[in-house]
């Protein structure tokens, strides 16, 4: 039988594509069908998986299969752990579901690669002006009300 070939993939990239997606080592070694020590081997740069399992991981993790052999972590910002002020009371959600999470992630790539195009063409992206009068006559209500 043919001995499987490892993906010498970066380990720091593999552990930043887990984290990325706020994905537990948990939940990578039950998608992957293995232990957990097996995910955390290869994170710590003591064990590499194989090609295969590279690539089931990079579409697991949603980052392209390329990344994972970058010398150091790509500089991504991660801006989802901000405080979203649209909450009562700031609290925001405790706890995004992956899905959700990828889509906010999704978005965000995207509003960045349009600004980028946008000085790369020396314009600037249109401003709008938001109008609250519906908003603001609920909102005097509610202030009423309390």
């Amino acid at each position: 039988m043919a001995k499987s070939i490892p993906a010498l993939i970066t380990p720091v990239v593999l552990k930043w594509a887990r984290n990325f997606d706020a994905i537990s080592t948990e939940q990578a070694a039950k998608h992957m069908n293995v232990p957990i020590e097996t995910i955390e081997s290869s994170e710590n740069g003591e064990a590499y998986p194989t090609l295969p399992q590279a690539k089931k991981l990079a579409k697991y993790y949603r980052v392209p299969f390329a990344y994972l052999y970058l010398p150091d972590e790509p500089h991504k910002t991660k801006r989802l752990d901000k405080v979203d002020y649209r909450t009562f009371g700031n609290n925001g959600i405790a706890e995004y579901s992956r899905e959700l999470h990828w889509l906010l992630r999704d978005i965000e790539e995207r509003r960045d690669t349009i600004i980028e195009l946008y000085k790369e063409n020396g314009m600037k992206p249109k401003t709008f002006q938001i109008t609250y009068p519906m908003i603001s006559q609920y909102l005097l209500t509610i202030s009423n009300l309390i």
